[in-house]
């Protein structure tokens, strides 16, 4: 029997733990490129599926646009009178007696008259706005201007774009009244103060007319739109114009202050200012308030489901607001469109459409027999694997008796929705120029 020797097993062993050794990092190597490869088979099929799931939405974009344009052309070519397209831009419109006045990008107004199918008659520069007009008015025999943007401020022009004073919301009774006992308790301690809503009334005996502008207030941080807010309030002042020289005094005559209590922004409170300045149509989570301001004025206390004023009608016979539904839609995506009787305090009629969401352009006919709103309609998509939708701006027109829809135009993003003086046409002015339509 022969002996191997000591050195050789050595060798071998050494030889088979390296060959072991070698086998393990092939191994290791091969199973490394094999997860590689599922990956990257994963991303592949990934990529594939996204571009498909790509392919299928853009596809069902594609074809919802095309039908949108196609609901365009036919609701224009049945419906549409004139259109007066604005390259400028339009940041700002509102109609008083037969005049509508526009306020555009480059800092210009613009009057229009609603008897010669909405033709220039007037307009000035606005040189010292200072950034976009956000809210404008116009007198109804359009002698006067008012114009406001971002801030707290509103200057009173002439028409042929003479300034002749500004008025501001403080110093004011009602506000610090109110200011004293706000709750800022929970840390937004930056007080907001923005305009949102003006009106020119008549030009009355001895030449003098009056301005009617209504302010928010919010607690908040830093002045900056949070989740939450502290305390809100809405104010609305009077003023009557006297002279009509440069530098002359507005007149403070009456005001009157609706705490909105604690909430979100755009928390469903508004404020509605109807033709010539009166009433004054205020809500909130709170309940909403119908007031006259003025000699022999008065505030009228209404309920609690009003919603967010969006209309008001000249003497406040008839009220629209936007009631959401949060816990009905899951998203809260639809609203409520809310008719109610200002001088009985009685609710006419709720209109709910489950696609709908209703809001903030409105206007009420003259006879107060029609209600038009802008309304957000959200379409779905179909042939997606999962649920997805455009919303498309639209305005209807409703029967204020039964609520019963009257009419569509497919409109986007309207700043203003008015009837004409007869009540046969309706004016929507689009950032993107003016329309008259036929009813």
């Amino acid at each position: 029997m022969s002996v191997v020797p000591a050195g050789e097993v050595l060798s071998g062993l050494v030889g088979l733990t390296l060959f072991c050794f070698f086998i393990l990092v092939v191994l290791i190597i091969a199973f490394g490129a094999l997860i590689s490869l599922r990956d990257l088979l994963k991303e592949l099929a990934s990529w594939a599926c996204d571009l498909r799931s790509s392919t299928v939405r853009r596809r069902a974009y594609a074809r919802e646009e095309r039908v949108w344009r196609a609901e365009r052309r036919t609701a224009e070519a049945a419906l549409l009178v004139a259109r007066f397209d604005d390259p400028v831009g339009i940041t700002a419109a509102s109609v008083a007696g037969r005049l509508l006045v526009i306020a555009r990008d480059d800092e210009t107004i613009l009057l229009r008259s609603l008897e010669r199918d909405c033709g220039v008659v007037g307009g000035f520069s606005l040189e010292e706005a200072g950034g976009a007009v956000r809210h404008i008015a116009v007198s109804p025999n359009g002698e006067f201007v008012a114009a406001g943007g971002r801030g707290a401020e509103v200057g009173v022009f002439l028409a042929d774009g003479r300034k002749l004073c500004s008025v501001a919301p403080r110093p004011s009774g009602a506000f610090e009244a109110w200011d004293a006992t706000a709750d800022d308790a929970d840390g937004y301690l930056q007080l907001n103060e923005w305009l949102v809503g003006l009106a020119l009334g008549p030009v009355g005996a001895g030449g003098a007319a009056t301005l009617t502008a209504a302010w928010g207030y919010q607690y908040g941080p830093d002045g900056f739109p949070g989740p939450t807010f502290g305390s809100g309030a809405v104010l609305v002042r009077r003023f009557r114009l006297t002279g009509r020289e440069a530098g002359g005094r507005p007149e403070p005559v009456a005001e009157f202050l609706h705490d909105a209590g604690h909430v979100g922004f755009g928390g469903g409170w508004g404020v509605a200012i109807a033709p010539g300045g009166c009433p004054v149509f205020v809500g909130s989570g709170r309940g909403a308030v119908l007031a006259e301001l003025g000699e022999g004025g008065w505030e009228r206390s209404l309920g609690k489901d009003l919603g967010r004023p969006l209309a008001c009608s000249s003497g406040g016979g008839l009220l629209v607001g936007s009631l959401p539904d949060r816990v009905a839609s899951g998203a809260g995506f639809r609203g409520s469109l809310v008719l109610w009787n200002g001088s009985a305090g009685e609710r006419l009629l709720v209109a709910d459409e489950a696609v709908l969401r209703f809001g903030p352009a409105a206007g009420v006919s003259p006879d107060g027999s029609l209600v038009a709103v802008e309304a957000r309609e959200r379409r779905p998509l179909p042939g997606l694997p999962y649920p997805e939708y455009r919303v498309r701006g639209t305005v209807r027109v409703y029967v204020a008796a039964t609520g019963e829809p009257a009419g569509k135009l497919p409109v986007e993003g309207s700043l203003l929705v008015a009837f004409s003086p007869g009540g046969e046409s309706l004016v929507t002015v689009e950032p993107g120029g003016v329309k008259i339509w036929r009813l």
